[in-house]
């Protein structure tokens, strides 16, 4: 496609182009390139075309050159940069800290605020200091003028004001003829600029000839659909056209492109990228997308900071975890499953906080030993205070000793990543100009983090037939095709955001961005007429629904004829479409292998999990799958319970009879209890570390004492007892399958024996009427009891919610409950009963049934493995098809 913009027109020699992006000023020396190569020239004078920045720093270099020795120099410039660390720094020093929840957001919503003030060439009013955010923004403002003039600075937006006000000493140095081009929103300050430049230069705009194109308006049903389709047409669009246009542009504009970006990149992937073969190598150079991607957040940089952060001190726990499960740590590749271990141990400890001291002590083996000791040699170089420039050649040397990048190739786009990282250290130099003494490593980590945050990576790569860009970019941009998306009436116009640092009567007066809906509805028929221009072929769409939300197109699409997309079978995944023509086999798989082992671990768990769910049981007992245990802030519940248990099994293997609680108070009680409680709190503290904390563990304390009296005065309300037996574990033999029990306490009452289980959770006697019982442990302890007769079975539990037993007994007085909670069946009939019922659970077990087929999927961690929920949308969706055709 050749270029609508009279570039054979422009003398190079004498000639500058001024535009209003990057991006446009590389679109026209491109295109004037191509020009000079149609016209068969093979040597021509470079087109002077740059951004509008880039000329203003030319001005300024041009007026510095002018200065005479003996006059005051110009002063110093602020980049960006600077000016945002300045910013920050006096928002946080301010008295309106407190107030603030994000201060580095809101120092730069200030600091835009400044530059606008500049830009639109206005003074802030102090009489407007009614309101908080002006008064704040007017303390903030003063404090940085006063920065910049003690130290002799400027800020680059009031620095275009100087040069308008001495523009008569660079005058000379304008070249004949100066073009304007892609400047959608001219401030003041630009205005004035050019005006200033017209009396020496020629000055004109350069526009693109090509008229506004009467577009195509698709309306999808989603934004998917929406992208999946616009890539599919710009796929065949360039196969179609690749080989006569080599330089063929598709260009698909995103209004908000930051949002859609994640699932932009996933359908590019898999309709332009796929390699269904481990030796394919996937496709590169067909899309680029114009936004760049946080540096920070690519895993070979996060290891680098988090290795930093390890070098400085301690990190937090989840920190420590990524940090070892990095392929970027580490260069003996031998060492992988010892860092894997050890996160494993990590993610279940309660430690907030870990340093390479406690890694050390994860490792007694001393399989980790040279990368500690790397480490450690690393923690040496950062000890003594040094320059920033001392620091910004050391780093690499830091992570280096630390052993990063790790023992794997790195690949092209993972080499380009690590090169942006140590560029990135440059931006450390603008730090210089405020810390010219030695500073210490934390607080250079402190800048380096800030740094890196803003820095965005954007992969070298072949120039891609098909960009993806935001909608700002495509202005004064051309193409072969574009396709405009997401055309909302959210979106385009977009909503009136002004900026709260500036006085509304001002924005409106000035019209300022974002000072009222009418100015953002001009501003976006500005963009949507500049994108009509960018190409002979435009199509619009936009989404009907997001999720269940519906959408209305943009009122700038009313005055065209709209179509919807007619059903398309491409639109299919291309994996998904090549697998339409084989015939699929279906089978249930619900049965494992049998056992052979008649020794089975897993005792009343695997009993459990076979009654409620055979596949999660299989899963869990037979095949040892199970998701890492995750730390909790504080004791979790197995660690409680615990605790329950081992204060109750210490107190009543020290007492004969239930004597000791007869005619006591409660008060009396606590007493009772409470030297036990201490005795295994500080056993226990040794291993859990919430305990340690002296605030934890007297909350702690307390909590469990309540608890612990509670239960004592249940029992005190039963029938006189002996305790017998505390945590003894027991055998049991099932279906020729032997398991081991643990029963935690067994009562000798008169008509028998009573069977305890204690419980920090909540179950309810039901659990044990049900066939066969969901909770099945107390059943197979009355089981196993043989010739002892069993008066009762019951759950004992002791929580916050409740403190009671919840069971069934011949004598309900033995579980200190009244008689309304009585059953009429003998418990020998309920044990027989059982018998039955857990025989043929345990003939499953043997069998290996696993059929996916729970009674509830409450704390199973194997949902992505059954698909349960997604089989069980699938039945729903078959009974709403079923209920609709009958």
């Amino acid at each position: 496609m050749k270029s609508s913009y009279p570039l054979n027109q422009i003398d190079p020699k004498n000639s500058v182009i001024i535009t209003g992006s990057q991006r446009l000023s590389r679109h026209l020396r491109e295109e004037f390139n191509k020009q000079q190569n149609r016209d068969g020239k093979s040597v021509w004078h470079s087109l002077q075309v740059m951004p509008w920045g880039a000329w203003t720093n030319l001005l300024w270099q041009w007026l510095a050159e002018q200065r005479s020795p003996t006059s005051e120099p110009l002063p110093y410039v602020l980049s960006e940069q600077q000016a945002q660390h300045l910013w920050q720094e006096i928002v946080e020093q301010s008295s309106w800290n407190s107030f603030l929840l994000q201060i580095p957001a809101t120092s730069k919503k200030a600091w835009q605020a400044w530059q606008q003030y500049e830009q639109w060439q206005l003074s802030i009013n102090p009489a407007a200091a009614w309101d908080k955010d002006l008064r704040a923004f007017i303390e903030w403002s003063n404090s940085f003028s006063q920065k910049l003039a003690d130290n002799h600075w400027l800020d680059a937006a009031a620095s275009v004001n100087l040069l308008s006000q001495q523009f008569d000493s660079i005058a000379e140095f304008l070249p004949d003829k100066i073009y304007l081009a892609g400047f959608e929103q001219i401030t003041p300050q630009q205005q004035e600029l050019f005006d200033l430049m017209s009396q020496s230069s020629a000055v004109e705009w350069l526009k693109s000839s090509s008229p506004p194109t009467k577009p195509s308006i698709i309306k999808f049903n989603n934004a998917r659909e929406e992208f999946r389709h616009v890539i599919l047409d710009a796929k065949a669009a360039v196969l179609e056209h690749s080989t006569s246009n080599p330089d063929y542009k598709y260009a698909i504009v995103v209004p908000e492109l930051e949002q859609h970006k994640p699932l932009l990149e996933r359908l590019l992937w898999q309709e332009l990228t796929p390699c269904f073969k481990p030796e394919d190598s996937p496709i590169e150079g067909i899309y680029d997308f114009s936004l760049g991607e946080p540096l920070a957040k690519h895993s070979l940089v996060a290891t680098a900071t988090n290795l930093l952060k390890l070098v400085n001190g301690s990190v937090e726990r989840d920190t420590m975890r990524r940090l070892l499960m990095s392929p970027y740590w580490g260069n003996d590749s031998k060492i992988t499953r010892d860092k894997a271990k050890i996160e494993v141990a990590i993610r279940a400890s309660s430690k907030p906080r870990f340093s390479l001291k406690d890694i050390a002590q994860y490792d007694p083996e001393g399989n980790l030993s040279e990368l500690i000791d790397d480490v450690s040699n690393a923690i040496k170089l950062t000890k003594q205070s040094k320059s920033i420039a001392e620091w910004m050649s050391l780093i690499p040397k830091i992570l280096a000793t630390a052993q990063w990048p790790g023992h794997r190739e790195l690949s092209s786009r993972e080499y380009q990543i690590q090169q942006s990282l140590l560029e990135s250290f440059n931006g450390l130099k603008s730090h210089q100009l405020f810390y010219r003494d030695a500073i210490s490593f934390s607080k250079l980590l402190e800048l380096l983090l800030v740094v890196i945050a803003e820095k965005q990576f954007h992969q070298e790569q072949p120039k891609a037939p098909i960009q993806i860009m935001g909608l700002l970019e495509t202005v004064g941009l051309e193409f072969d095709k574009v396709w405009l998306t997401g055309a909302t009436y959210q979106v385009l116009p977009s909503k009136a955001n002004p900026n709260p640092f500036i006085e509304k009567s001002l924005l409106k007066q000035h019209q300022m961005p974002g000072c009222s809906a009418q100015r953002e509805l001009d501003y976006a028929q500005q963009l949507f007429t500049s994108v009509l221009s960018a190409s002979p072929q435009v199509t619009v769409s936009y989404p009907l629904f997001e999720g269940e939300s519906e959408l209305l197109p943009s009122p700038l699409l009313s005055q065209y004829r709209h179509q919807a997309a007619t059903a398309d079978t491409s639109l299919i995944p291309t994996p998904l479409r090549q697998l339409s023509n084989l015939q699929l086999d279906e089978y249930q798989d619900e049965q494992g292998i049998e056992l052979t082992d008649k020794q089975i671990k897993g005792g009343t768990g695997f009993f459990k999990d076979q009654i409620n769910c055979p596949f999660k049981a299989y899963l869990s007992y037979r095949l040892r799958a199970k998701a890492f245990e995750e730390a909790e802030e504080g004791l979790n519940a197995l660690e409680r319970g615990q605790i329950v248990h081992k204060v109750l099994e210490r107190f009543w293997k020290a007492q004969a009879s239930s004597e000791i609680l007869q005619d006591k108070t409660q008060q009396q009680l606590l007493e009772v209890i409470l030297p036990y409680l201490e005795q295994v709190l500080i056993e226990f503290k040794q291993s859990l570390y919430f305990l340690q904390i002296d605030s934890f563990f007297a909350n702690e304390k307390h909590r469990l004492l309540q608890q612990l009296t509670q239960a004592l005065m249940v029992d005190a309300r039963r029938l006189p007892f002996t305790p017998l037996h505390h945590e003894q574990t027991q055998s049991i033999e099932v279906a020729e399958l032997i398991f081991n029990l643990q029963v935690d306490r067994i009562d000798q009452v008169e008509d028998g024996l009573l069977i305890i289980d204690y419980k920090t959770g909540n179950p309810q006697r039901k659990a044990l009427l049900s066939e066969p019982p969901e909770e099945p442990q107390l059943a197979l302890y009355a089981i196993n009891q043989k010739e002892q007769n069993v008066a009762g079975v019951s759950f004992f539990n002791i929580n916050a919610k409740e403190t009671r037993y919840q069971g069934i007994a011949d004598t309900i007085e033995n579980l200190a409950l009244g008689k309304r909670s009585a059953i009429k069946t003998p418990m020998s009939s309920f044990i027989e009963n059982w018998k039955l019922q857990l025989e043929a659970v345990a003939k499953g077990i043997k069998q290996g049934i696993a059929i996916v087929n729970p009674r509830t999927c409450d704390y199973c961690d194997f949902s992505s493995a059954c698909r349960i929920n997604q089989r069980r949308q699938i039945l729903d969706d078959e009974l709403d098809s079923a209920g609709g055709a009958g």
